[in-house]
C-alpha cells in the first residue's frame, strides 16, 4: 500500500541516525548533545521572545507587573544558560550570556523606575541615573553585539582560509 508519506527507515546504528538527520542539522549542530533540555534552546529562546511580546501587549496597564514579569523571564533565561550551558561553542555561549546580562541590567533599571513611579517618588536625580544607564545600554549594547558578530565572522573566515590552505597543500 503506497502512501504520500515515506516509510519510516529502519535504523541499524547511530551512523544511520546521523545520516537520517543530516538535512536537519541546523537545528542540532550548535548544541551540546547531553540532554534534550539543551537541544530545545532555540525553542526556549523563541518562547521567551513571544512571552515578552505578550507581556508588553497585554499587561500595558500595569508597568510594575510588566517589569516584574520581564525580569522573571530574563532571570530564567540567564539561569537556564548558566545551569545547562546549551551552546557548544564557547564564543556563542559567551555572546549569549553577555547579551542576556546586558538585558538583565536594563530590565532591573526598568523595574526600579516602575517601583518609583508606583510609589510616587519624585527623586529626579535617581530617575536620571537609571534612565542614563538605560540610554547607555541602548547605545552600547547593539554596538557591542555588532562588534561580536563581526569578530565571529572574522574568526569563521579565518578558519575557512586555514582549511582551504590545508586542502591546497595535499
Amino acid at each position: 500500500m503506497s502512501s504520500i508519506f515515506p516509510e519510516k527507515p529502519k535504523l541499524a546504528n547511530e551512523r544511520d541516525t546521523e545520516k537520517l538527520w543530516l538535512h536537519h542539522q541546523v537545528f542540532f549542530e550548535a548544541y551540546k548533545s547531553h540532554q534534550i533540555i539543551q537541544h530545545v534552546f532555540l525553542l526556549i529562546y523563541l518562547m521567551r521572545v513571544a512571552f515578552y511580546n505578550i507581556i508588553i501587549g497585554y499587561v500595558f496597564k500595569s508597568p510594575l507587573a510588566q517589569a516584574l514579569l520581564i525580569n522573571f523571564l530574563n532571570f530564567g533565561m540567564v539561569a537556564y544558560l548558566l545551569l545547562k550551558a546549551p551552546l557548544e561553542e564557547k564564543f556563542c555561549f559567551a555572546q549569549q550570556i553577555l547579551m542576556e546580562s546586558i538585558l538583565f541590567v536594563y530590565n532591573l533599571c526598568l523595574l526600579v523606575l516602575a517601583i518609583m513611579d508606583l510609589a510616587g517618588a519624585e527623586v529626579e536625580s535617581t530617575r536620571a541615573f537609571f534612565g542614563g544607564i538605560m540610554v547607555v545600554i541602548l547605545i552600547v549594547g547593539p554596538v557591542g553585539m555588532a562588534v561580536l558578530i563581526l569578530l565571529k565572522l572574522f574568526l569563521r573566515l579565518r578558519d575557512l582560509y586555514y582549511q582551504f590552505k590545508a586542502k591546497k597543500r595535499y
